[in-house]
Parts: structure tokens; C-alpha cells; sequence
């Protein structure tokens, strides 16, 4: 909306479940097909994934199906756009995963710059932490040594994650190897947004340049809206 009141045209690829709220900010509402198009709602009723005990494999089974897996169409609408208009760019959620196959080298249009936004805490390897914070160690301990550690174990929990993302890019004509699962959603699009500040993110001195913290978006009230008693 705030793009968009600027003069922007902003088509919003999304799925079919959401064409109504598009439609309601009065913008053009461009569909995924395909994998793409899921409602996540209804994840739970999965009779494949209701089988996983609560953990990594079904941690590992909701990024592959969810995130991985629709990437192809995803893909497929963003050069449809881009082969319309070339000079876009682009600004999605960082688990949107339609622009990683170009970054890394499929064949494809890019757009002018891709930023992705995330509104959860960000999964990024460190020295100085990990996904769930820095390892407690005790006096003497290298602090740093523990996270590296923490981190090698969490990225060796994931691999089944990595190894479906490595093989639907290579599928896709891939030339450049993806990060870890985790850090490439942060670290591959031009840019990240996080929609945090300094303070309520785990500290990381080697965070790349390119990721930022820039505080939540405003709120939006209705104005029929009247505080509670």
C-alpha cells in the first residue's frame, strides 16, 4: 500500500487465497500456479506430514514442501514478469524462494534488485550465535567455538532440506552453489530487511552488510476502530 501510494504499479504474486486482500488494497493481483498455489492452513491436514513426530524431520518435511518444492512455479511467474518488464524490482517474504534459481545462475531474467523481508527471527549461522541464541559454555570455554559447533550440527539436521533445494536448482540450470538453507534466504537477495531492531536480534558481528534492521512497519488502524473500556 505505502509503495503503491506513491505511484508505484505493484503487481502482488501470491496465491489464490489471497487474490480478496489484494484486490482490497487496489493492487493487481498476479497468481502462482501450480505447488505454488497452496493455502497454508491447511498444512496440518496433511495425512503424510500428520505421520512426523513434532521435531527436525517434520521441520525438514515443512521447509521442503513448503518453501522448496514451489519454487519452480514460483520461478516461472517471476521471468513471465520480468520478461514483460524487465526494469521491476523485486520486494518479497525471505522464505519466497522465485528469484534464487537467476541470483545463482539459471538462466532467467533478474530483477533490479531483490530484497527480501522477514518478520521472524533471523536464522543466521554465526561466530558470535546461533538460530536460538549463543551456547552456553562455562568459564574458559570458546565462546566462539561453541557456536560454529551448534551451528555445523543444526546445518548437518538440515540436510535433507539442502539436498532437495541443491537438487531442484541444479534442475533449474543452477551455476552457483546455495548457502546453507537458512543463511542463503538471508544472504543471497541483494538485500534483507528484518523487521526487528538491535536488541530483540541475537548480536552478529559477521552479519553481511546487506542484512538490516530496520524496525516494524506502521501500524495500519481502521477508523471505525474504539479502544477497549
Amino acid at each position: 500500500r505505502g509503495v503503491a501510494g506513491r505511484g508505484h504499479h505493484i503487481p502482488v504474486v501470491t496465491g489464490s487465497r489471497f487474490r480478496a486482500d489484494v484486490a482490497d488494497a487496489g493492487l493487481a493481483f498476479t497468481p502462482v500456479t501450480g505447488l505454488a498455489d497452496f493455502d497454508d492452513r491447511l498444512i496440518g491436514e496433511v495425512p503424510e506430514r500428520a505421520k512426523l513426530a513434532p521435531g527436525l524431520e517434520m521441520l525438514n518435511y515443512d521447509m521442503i514442501h513448503t518453501f522448496v518444492n514451489p519454487m519452480p512455479d514460483q520461478y516461472a511467474v517471476l521471468q513471465q514478469l520480468l520478461e514483460q518488464d524487465p526494469d521491476q524490482y523485486l520486494i518479497s517474504n525471505a522464505f519466497w524462494l522465485g528469484a534464487l534459481p537467476a541470483a545463482l545462475g539459471a538462466p532467467g531474467l533478474r530483477p533490479r534488485r531483490w530484497i527480501g523481508v522477514t518478520a521472524v527471527p533471523l536464522a543466521l549461522s554465526s561466530d558470535d550465535t546461533t538460530f536460538f541464541g549463543p551456547v552456553p559454555v562455562g568459564p574458559g570455554e570458546d565462546q566462539e567455538a561453541a557456536n560454529r559447533a551448534a551451528n555445523a550440527q543444526f546445518a548437518m539436521a538440515m540436510r535433507p532440506t539442502k539436498d532437495r533445494l541443491a537438487a531442484v536448482l541444479e534442475s533449474l540450470g543452477t551455476t552457483k552453489e546455495c548457502p546453507v538453507f537458512f543463511d542463503g534466504i538471508v544472504t543471497v537477495p541483494d538485500a534483507t530487511a528484518a523487521l526487528t531492531v538491535p536488541g530483540f536480534e541475537f548480536e552478529r558481528r559477521d552479519a553481511p552488510d546487506s542484512v538490516h534492521l530496520v524496525g516494524i512497519l506502521p501500524a495500519r488502524s481502521a477508523a471505525d476502530w474504539e479502544p477497549p473500556p
